[in-house]
């Protein structure tokens, strides 16, 4: 079993902004993360400042073990095909949609809605050990019906 905790990050730009949350969530100064990957301070600085939108598959791999999220993610958010897993679904969304952070932040609070509402659940391959947002759905407002903005077509 791998160390990878599958867990939603919040959702963001791109990916140096994923990079730098996940690394700031593990308490992780930069200088530690590039000497453990053996890898230039400067670089990782200008990756997370998003200088670099598509490093090559060997770094995201290095990157993703390191920082303990999915590589699928990380590939997802530079554009790549990771053929044998589907990314989470904010990845996935701001790999496939140019959106804003709004738009994005309501995807992602409708989506978790609409989850709970239906008892929608990953596949048992695919289950999230670490999804907060399900945690503990009789705590949540499940924003049912959902705001007039998600109804209007």
């Amino acid at each position: 079993m791998s160390d990878v905790e599958d867990k939603e990050l919040a959702p963001t730009e791109n990916l140096g902004n994923f990079i730098r949350q996940a690394r700031e969530g593990l308490d992780i100064p930069l200088i530690r993360l590039a000497a453990d990957l053996r890898m230039h301070q400067s670089y990782l600085s200008r990756l997370e400042r998003g200088d670099f939108k598509q490093p090559s598959p060997e770094v995201l791999q290095r990157l993703a073990i390191a920082l303990k999220v999915r590589h699928e993610d990380l590939f997802a958010l530079a554009g790549y095909l990771a053929p044998d897993l589907l990314p989470s679904f904010m990845p996935y969304m701001r790999a496939k949609y140019a959106m804003s952070e709004q738009a994005a932040e309501q995807i992602n609070a409708y989506f978790t809605v609409f989850r709970h509402r239906y008892g929608i659940e990953e596949r048992a391959d695919r289950a999230r050990a670490c999804d907060k947002s399900l945690e503990d759905p009789d705590e949540m407002d499940d924003g049912w019906p959902p705001p007039e903005e998600f109804t209007a077509v």
